[in-house]
């Protein structure tokens, strides 16, 4: 397995960034804070009020479901994902059907603030929904595999993640564990082992038609050592919470989708499809 190469100093200007910092920071919500230096006062207010509520919610969360502690969760706790698994060889014919028409947008200029942690043209995304919501275009492009995330419930967004060959993306955290994170592995360079994602220290490969769930709260980065381009499909679901925490995470992520955080990405996404 090839190792990584040293950090250089750009790297390390980076990583000592007040942006980058607050990527990693436990507890951290990375967009908030990104976001919340470019406010108008009265509007930064209430962004610090909801970031701190928000703050909130994940230490009960955590207090009471004993699995948001966990990097990994078992993919038995969440059965509608076999559809996607079962499937991921349509979802990949497709996929290659759509990039040998078009190209896809660079992540950091569809969600700006993830300009923290990649900069360069080797991180692509395809966004199928977003902030709850179809991103109609996109999956007019990919019926199929529109069709078949229609069927997952309790589901808040979904996309490809394309990552090149020779790419590292750097230790970074989200903000919100009401989520957890599938990912559909549908095109994996082989040796599948040069393709990995570390998670809280425990390190593991995608490979075609593998699925795991992490907590995407947990510290994590990731690797792309070979020259080929991989290809992960990744679903946001709501975590499986009691009552009344269901009826609470439903509201915050509601609010999120009224944010400057969401309407970026839909005008992005918009921008992009012209």
């Amino acid at each position: 397995m090839k190792m990584q190469p040293e950090a250089t100093a750009a790297d390390a200007q980076t990583y000592e960034s007040k942006e980058y910092k607050a990527k990693t920071e436990p507890g951290a919500n990375a967009n908030f804070i990104w976001y919340i230096d470019r406010f108008p006062y009265l509007k930064k207010l209430q962004a610090y009020s909801f970031f701190t509520y928000v703050l909130g919610v994940n230490k009960l969360i955590r207090l009471v479901d004993p699995k948001a502690k966990q990097p990994f969760l078992s993919v038995e706790d969440y059965p509608e994902l076999k559809i996607l698994q079962d499937n991921w060889a349509v979802i990949r014919e497709e996929f290659e059907q759509l990039v040998a028409r078009q190209s896809l947008p660079n992540l950091q200029d569809i969600s700006s603030p993830q300009s923290v942690i990649t900069s360069d043209d080797k991180w692509k995304t395809y966004i199928l929904k977003v902030f709850g919501k179809m991103v109609d275009k996109n999956c007019e492009a990919m019926p199929k595999t529109a069709a078949l995330l229609r069927q997952v419930p309790d589901m808040e967004a979904a996309m490809f993640s394309v990552i090149h060959g020779n790419k590292h993306v750097p230790p970074h955290r989200g903000g919100y564990c009401g989520l957890v994170r599938a990912h559909l592995g549908v095109k994996v360079p082989q040796p599948a082992e040069q393709c990995r994602i570390k998670v809280d220290g425990e390190t593991v490969n995608w490979d075609n038609g593998s699925l795991f769930i992490i907590d995407d709260t947990c510290l994590h980065e990731a690797w792309n050592d070979s020259e080929e381009v991989r290809v992960v499909v990744l679903i946001d679901l709501r975590r499986r919470l009691p009552w009344p925490l269901t009826a609470i995470n439903k509201s915050v992520l509601k609010v999120m989708s009224m944010l400057n955080i969401s309407t970026e990405v839909f005008d992005n996404l918009e921008r992009f499809q012209a």
